[in-house]
């Protein structure tokens, strides 16, 4: 839904000359979130965090980064990409250690069951997810912002939930 919300809210056309670049930043950045979410959780480790703990707080600082996407509704094309660059970067920060934690924690022998039942929930997942959207868009005549507003909330209630649930302590014979 990203570039139809550039398209739309900025008049950029379809032409790859227009929006092309913003793309092109928007989705660099998620790359870089990608490794810098696990250099910050090393570094955690290295200062003596838990790896369970290194990651949850990486996580909670992706949490509260995430919340940059609700500038997305800027009146100036590239605040809005700056805003979306830094929340995507989060984004994939806290995916990056949500597979680091999950292993953190799973026995070796369950890795590939939790790993495929997780693959296959995000899949179900995203597919109502892209009709909630369309309906939300649908609703709203097109208002982006509630999902702007929704997206770092459901990072929030995520983090609440990996809190209450994940072990503190990892028994050393179960990884």
């Amino acid at each position: 839904w990203l570039p139809p919300y550039l398209n739309q809210h900025y008049s950029l056309g379809i032409s790859i000359s227009q929006i092309g670049l913003p793309l092109i930043v928007i989705y660099l950045s998620a790359d870089a979130g990608s490794i810098a979410g696990g250099f910050l959780s090393s570094y955690f480790i290295s200062r003596g965090f838990q790896a369970v703990n290194a990651r949850l707080m990486t996580m909670m600082l992706c949490a509260v980064s995430v919340f940059s996407v609700m500038a997305a509704n800027s009146s100036n094309l590239w605040v809005a990409v700056l805003a979306i660059s830094f929340g995507l970067a989060a984004g994939q920060a806290w995916i990056t250690n949500i597979y680091s934690l999950v292993m953190d924690y799973t026995p070796k022998y369950m890795i590939g069951t939790v790993f495929g039942f997780g693959g296959m929930c995000a899949a179900v997942c995203g597919m109502f997810m892209t009709q909630v959207v369309g309906y939300v868009l649908t609703v709203t005549g097109n208002d982006y912002r509630i999902l702007f507003i929704s997206i770092p909330a459901l990072y929030v209630v995520a983090l609440v939930w990996l809190f209450a649930m994940a072990p503190r302590r990892i028994p050393a014979g179960d990884s």
